[in-house]
């Protein structure tokens, strides 16, 4: 499923999300874990933040598919991309706008070989440390942002993550 298509309700809110767009059989429990954590743990904490106008929803889609040989080129982590707007309808009913996205940054991470295999086996606390510690490492792709977009105050924002995380213990 290409990320653009994912349905997720858009609001004027700033909207931090982890999602999963690939997964293996393997991996299942986890995806779910992950849409859970996201849920739990981030969308309701930075949802009041303000960090300007151009920005409002970043999410970070995991894929968590090991990589097997022979199939190196599948299933890549592709360039960030901001999306100005994208909307959706209802291929059953044709209903309009059944789901919109504004001012929406999508950055792909993999965990894959040994990371994905330390992700799969570990517990619930050791899952929210690799969380916490791989989001942070891509939040770096915030920079890659386009150069119009300055109205987003993103060192706030990542330093806000590192801190909501050091908190929570998983830093």
């Amino acid at each position: 499923m290409d990320i653009c298509h994912q349905a997720t309700k858009y609001s004027d809110d700033m909207l931090f999300e982890l999602l999963v767009n690939e997964r293996e059989s393997a991996s299942n429990d986890k995806a779910m874990y992950i849409e859970e954590f996201s849920r739990t743990f981030l969308k309701s904490h930075f949802l009041l933040n303000d960090y300007g106008p151009d920005v409002q929803n970043i999410a970070i889609v995991i894929i968590l598919i090991k990589t097997r040989p022979g199939y190196e080129k599948w299933y890549k982590a592709r360039q960030p991309k901001y999306i100005e707007y994208l909307s959706g309808y209802s291929v059953i009913t044709g209903e309009p706008k059944l789901w919109e996205w504004k001012k929406r940054y999508v950055i792909e991470v993999r965990f894959d070989d040994s990371l994905f295999e330390e992700f799969i086996e570990s517990n619930e606390e050791e899952a929210n440390h690799i969380l916490a510690r791989e989001t942070l490492k891509a939040l770096d792709l915030l920079d890659k942002l386009p150069k119009r977009l300055k109205h987003f105050d993103k060192e706030r924002f990542k330093n806000d993550v590192a801190v909501y995380y050091h908190e929570q213990g998983w830093i």
